[in-house]
């Protein structure tokens, strides 16, 4: 796709080769699509408006390990946007039974982990992510998903390993 250029200037009637528009709704708002559309003959260009995408919980893991003196309990945790793209970036907060909270920030590939340490005679643990921030746009926590099935996206039970 070619990049917009800012100081051009050419009649309506003779467009640049490759130039792109995109499909307003009725409030002269862009409508985002997953493909370009060429912008027909003689139109101006189209001002481009990201609207923010929901970020999700999208897979919750557990990678708990064994220590000297008990064990650490620990969630890896994937934020997605709405089109399950990665949100690197995303603070991460999520709290344990007890109350108490913890926060990460996601890396590039959208992963963080939050853990804590456990007594050896704790057998197991239930971790709930709370609040997702990311300049991506709002958490939706409805949308939480696993796929493969072992959390509810929001919630994942911490096993002694």
């Amino acid at each position: 796709m070619p990049t917009p250029r800012r100081h051009r200037t050419r009649s309506a009637s003779r467009p640049f080769p490759g130039d792109l528009t995109f499909p307003t709704d009725h409030d002269g708002r862009v409508i985002l699509l997953d493909r370009p559309v060429p912008r027909p003959a003689g139109t101006a260009p189209a001002l481009l408006l990201l609207r923010p995408r929901p970020c999700t919980s999208g897979d919750l893991d557990d990678t708990s390990a064994l220590l000297a003196t008990g064990w650490r309990a620990q969630v890896r945790i994937l934020v997605e946007d709405q089109g399950r793209a990665v949100v690197p970036g995303a603070v991460v907060t999520g709290k344990w039974p007890n109350g108490t909270t913890g926060t990460c920030t996601t890396n590039v590939s959208g992963l963080c982990k939050i853990g804590r340490k456990l007594a050896k005679s704790k057998l197991s643990i239930v971790f709930t992510v709370t609040k997702v921030t990311s300049a991506v746009g709002a958490y939706k926590p409805a949308d939480n998903h696993d796929p493969d099935g072992d959390s509810t996206g929001t919630k994942i039970t911490l096993v002694k390993p």
